[in-house]
């Protein structure tokens, strides 16, 4: 990356909207993906019409907007299985959600930290 396409970048960065998503730009996205694929984050937002920046819409795309995400509690079996694979992997969520289908790192993540690490430490 040259320095003028770093400027560039943190441009797009500081000119980004920040704060809640709202649902026209959930329907932006949700829209723009189902059509053309996920392709390049850095520049979907502005072929998509939002202003976003790419990081913020690859991350509201993986964690919530995402068609195969379980939504609500973990199963018991979920759980074990997060247990069990945080023996083996310790805090590696990524590869402990890609064994749990619908599931994201950040929900498992945060699993763990409101949940499973308390129950054990009892």
């Amino acid at each position: 990356m040259t320095v003028l396409n770093s400027v560039v970048a943190a441009v797009a960065m500081y000119e980004a909207k920040k704060g809640p998503w709202t649902p026209e730009e959930d329907e932006k996205l949700v829209e723009y993906i189902t059509k053309h694929g996920q392709g390049s984050w850095r520049s979907l937002p502005k072929l998509a019409g939002l202003l976003r920046c790419g990081k913020r819409c690859h991350l509201r795309w993986t964690n919530y907007l995402r068609p195969d995400i379980r939504r609500g509690s973990f199963t018991s079996e979920e759980e074990k299985l997060v247990i069990q694979l945080h023996e083996i992997l310790g805090n590696r969520w990524a590869a402990i959600a890609s064994q749990l289908a619908g599931r994201t790192d950040n929900e498992i993540k945060n699993l763990w930290n409101t949940h499973l690490k308390k129950r054990l430490l009892k």
